[in-house]
């Protein structure tokens, strides 16, 4: 029996590894290392391809990467830890901490900031403050300030890296130390993170893995970002180092129960609706299993964790490219290793609503062509949409361009609303679509989850 066991996991890891080396084929990945966290326990480690590709260098676990946008659960983290001592509320306004604030400034509490429900506009897109420019934290402000919200604080949920630099400001306020000293004193040093630090783009970093960009069908060396603003996106770290940090984060060693349990509550809207981020936190899908986590892209890096607490199980895996979806591979490992993770689909169902489907439809149709219709949708979704991040690409429905056919699956109650779910099948591949149906005959809030893959 043992030998049968161990056979059994072998194979898993053989279809494993299989299925990383076809994903950094065709993602065009030069280098990729995994960690896999059970009961806060390393049960798995992982390198594939190059840490340098001009010298020939094979990647290994001790490598660092770029984790880019995870570092806002770090952000999270602190700020939380600071409500914990008194020293702030979640409710204050981010007027009380920012010196010179503008008026408009005054309804943003410290919980839209974490939630990303401010309105607050992305500064990454603003000339002077992009990723890989350099700049003072004075001139930050000055460009930040005078900007008006893209919606009212509470309306939607609309991701800006402006929310977390801000809170970086917060926590230097209400410390009194650097962001670098604070993190360092009360993550890093305490739970021996020694191979994670604060990005220095012109320091020596031992194992630090060259970062590529892909682009045109070509691949190229990256500069190194600059991040004049860290809260948002600044620490290398390695997977070991992180799966350090998955063990105390669920393990109760960085947050008092009560308040992870804040940190991973989805965020709530004016009209009480909720959205699947929390603080520093993305959360499950419409109709997926509970995870929880964030994924990070920057310049010539990738990297993605989450974690599934029914099965006590994380996924850590860092790139050296810019960019494949973190989220998306991470589950797809999690998957593999626990089925039981994996989306219940419902069967076919009678739909008695066709002309409800005709309209979800169209809307749907709108809003591939970047186009959305307005009369088809809740201000929750429109919003987002009309930000200068919103705007920066073709958006994530392109691939419902031709929707060929159109399968109800089923619906449920959803608060007030309905939660429907339908199997899309368009020339490409197939989605299964969850969508809340609003009283008012709109669409509240959409989620896609591929459905099997690619077509030939």
């Amino acid at each position: 029996m043992a030998a049968l066991a161990a056979l059994a996991v072998s194979a898993q890891a053989d279809q494993l590894d299989d299925f990383i080396k076809s994903e950094m084929t065709r993602q065009n990945v030069p280098g990729l290392t995994l960690a896999v966290v059970k009961d806060g326990k390393v049960i798995r480690t992982g390198a594939y391809g190059k840490a340098d590709l001009e010298l020939d260098v094979p990647m290994n676990e001790d490598n660092i990467f770029e984790i880019g946008s995870i570092t806002k659960q770090f952000t999270a983290a602190l700020i939380l830890q600071m409500m914990e001592e008194g020293k702030l509320s979640l409710d204050d306004s981010v007027t009380k901490y920012i010196e010179g604030s503008p008026d408009l400034w005054k309804p943003l509490t410290l919980r839209h900031l974490l939630n990303h429900t401010s309105g607050l506009k992305e500064y990454v897109v603003i000339p002077g403050l992009m990723l890989t420019e350099e700049f003072e934290q004075k001139t930050f402000l000055e460009k930040v300030k005078p900007l008006t919200l893209d919606f009212e604080p509470g309306i939607t949920f609309a991701y800006s890296n402006t929310n977390f630099a801000l809170l970086g400001l917060v926590l230097e306020k209400v410390s009194g130390k650097s962001y670098n000293d604070l993190i360092t004193e009360r993550v890093f040093k305490p739970l021996g993170m020694t191979s994670t630090t604060i990005l220095d783009p012109d320091a020596i970093i031992k194992n630090r893995a060259h970062g590529y960009m892909n682009a045109g069908g070509k691949q190229y060396r990256s500069r190194f970002s600059m991040l004049s603003i860290i809260a948002d996106g600044a620490i290398l770290s390695n997977v070991k180092d992180m799966a350090k940090w998955d063990a105390a984060l669920i393990g109760g060693k960085i947050l008092k129960p009560a308040s992870y349990q804040m940190m991973i509550a989805p965020g709530k809207l004016k009209n009480g609706r909720t959205r699947n981020y929390g603080f520093g936190t993305f959360l499950n899908s419409l109709g997926a299993k509970p995870l929880v986590g964030h994924h990070g892209n920057s310049a010539g890096y990738s990297a993605g964790y989450y974690h599934y607490p029914s099965a006590s199980l994380s996924i850590i895996l860092m790139a050296n490219v810019y960019a494949i979806n973190g989220q998306q591979m991470a589950t797809q490992i999690a998957e593999s290793l626990d089925p039981t993770l994996k989306m219940t689909v419902p069967a076919e169902q009678p739909d008695t609503k066709k002309d409800r489907t005709e309209k979800v439809k169209a809307a749907l149709a709108k809003l591939a062509a970047n186009t959305p219709d307005e009369q088809m949708m809740e201000p929750e979704v429109i919003a987002p949409m009309k930000t200068d991040r919103g705007r920066m690409g073709p958006g994530a429905y392109g691939g419902l361009k031709a929707i060929d056919a159109m399968t109800f699956l089923g619906e449920e109650s959803y608060g007030t609303d309905k939660l429907l779910t339908y199997r899309l099948s368009t020339p490409q591949r197939n989605y299964i679509a969850r969508i809340v149906w609003s009283t008012n005959d709109k669409i509240a809030e959409l989620a896609l989850r591929l459905d099997g893959p690619p077509k030939a």
